[in-house]
């Protein structure tokens, strides 16, 4: 009996060490995997330590020479603008923003170089309107390459140049001897009108900053385009009244009575009337121009026959209208700027003529964006009218045959497309409204004389 109680004493203990080096050895293995999971997650905390340490280096390296790379290609310093990118393609080489901005500033050169190259083809020591024209287009998109602005520099000096001063002390003596195809240039000064051209002549200004031509608004136009002037050409000057005149009969600061110019990189502002005029049959087509802080309108247009085009323009802060047309004059508008002007940014009122109206930002002015009283033809696509202070784009009913398509009106503080009675909204769907104040789309509305619809009971 003894011996069988120790026995059973003795498995018990062996029972017992057996259990506790299991429990001992389980505690352990358990240690041994927490440890081991800690490691992993302070290895793992590391590494996305140093990812995300790699990504922000990568952004702010990124974001820097593609904002450098920005900025030149804004200003047309295009080798600057493919080394930035060239920085990010080094290190990064798949970088898509980069590429497409080494691509475009690529594009941009080659263009300019190729238009440098036709223009040499056609050197022949004269004077060559079209070679002109290339090498002013190829200087607008490099304008710090230094060959084309050499070739501008020569093929500009070609044919009768006359200088002023140099050749006459004033603008006005140059211009009563200059015939057809001569250059008359004006240097940089502040040069008296009013001026008239009836020839086909060029008038060319260094720099629309630094050359001006201004008469006083009782005087007339500091520039006038008559009728036998069929192709002069302006370029690089500032028209500008130095006073304002009231009253209902106004002079324009520049003027096309039934001659047919072109303006580049010209300024009209301050004018007692419109900034420019185009009437009597007259044509003119500006490009690079802006219109600022006239009288009037910053371009009118007005009278059967009349054609005013103007692209890659501004028109900011003019008392009336930033464009308009109206008694007939046809009017074609792509890719200009109209903002902060007192009435709409647009007014087309072109009864049986044309309203080509494309790619325009039409932004805070005070009433409309664009009004679309008539025209027989064209097409009103792919411009942006946002917050203006009565609403976005108006169209009556004797527009209704212009398709209005692909637009953007946004953020208005009235209505964002008011369509006067008559018109049927399906026409318009193809457009993009929204975030406009009151009704994104205002059917059936009452127009008064004067664009302006009847206020929305909602505001």
């Amino acid at each position: 009996m003894q011996r069988r109680h120790t026995l059973f004493l003795l498995c018990l203990l062996l029972g017992i060490i057996v259990a506790s080096g299991s429990t001992w050895l389980y505690l352990k293995n358990e240690q041994a995997e927490e440890t081991r999971r800690q490691r992993q997650l302070v290895q793992k905390r590391e590494r996305e330590r140093l990812e995300f340490a790699a990504a922000e280096e990568k952004k702010q390296f990124v974001n820097h020479w593609i904002g450098q790379a920005k900025a030149d290609l804004e200003s047309r310093r295009l080798d600057p603008a493919i080394a930035a990118t060239d920085e990010i393609l080094r290190r990064y080489p798949d970088e898509p923003e980069a590429k497409s901005l080494r691509n475009a500033a690529t594009l941009t050169k080659a263009k300019a170089s190729d238009l440098l190259k036709m223009a040499i083809a056609r050197d022949h020591g004269q004077y060559d309107q079209q070679a002109l024209d290339w090498l002013r287009e190829a200087n607008a998109l490099a304008p710090t390459h230094l060959e084309i602005a050499a070739a501008l520099a020569r093929f500009s000096a070609y044919v009768r140049t006359i200088r002023v001063p140099g050749d006459f002390a004033t603008a006005v003596e140059a211009l009563a001897i200059a015939r057809d195809r001569d250059c008359v240039i004006l240097n940089a000064d502040t040069w008296q009108g009013p001026l008239v051209i009836n020839t086909a002549i060029e008038l060319r200004g260094g720099d629309s900053t630094l050359t001006m031509v201004e008469c006083s608004p009782e005087d007339g136009s500091a520039i006038t385009i008559g009728p036998d002037a069929k192709g002069a050409t302006v370029s690089g000057i500032t028209f500008r009244h130095p006073s304002f005149a009231t009253g209902t009969e106004r002079f324009a600061v520049a003027l096309v009575r039934g001659g047919n110019a072109t303006f580049t990189d010209c300024r009209f502002t301050e004018a007692s009337g419109h900034g420019l005029a185009v009437i009597e049959g007259g044509q003119a087509t500006l490009s690079r121009c802006r219109f600022t802080d006239n009288g009037w309108d910053g371009a009118a247009t007005f009278g059967h026959g009349s054609r005013l085009e103007v692209k890659d323009s501004e028109a900011t802060n003019n008392i009336e209208h930033g464009f308009e047309a109206w008694d007939g004059a046809a009017i074609t508008l792509l890719n200009n700027r109209c903002e902060a002007n007192h009435r709409n940014g647009i007014h087309a009122d072109c009864g049986p003529s044309s309203a080509v109206i494309e790619g325009n930002q039409l932004i805070a002015n005070r009433e409309f964006g664009l009004v679309l009283d008539s025209a027989s033809n064209g097409k009103i696509t792919s411009n942006t009218a946002r917050n203006n202070q009565l609403g976005g784009i108006v169209v009556r009913a004797a527009a209704a045959n212009l398709p209005l398509t692909a637009n953007t009106i946004i953020q208005n503080q009235g209505p964002g497309l008011i369509l006067e009675k008559g018109l049927t909204p399906a026409a318009y769907l193809n457009n993009s409204v929204s975030q406009n104040k009151g009704q994104d789309i205002l059917p059936e509305a009452d127009l008064e004389p004067n664009e302006s619809p009847k206020p929305d009971p909602a505001h």
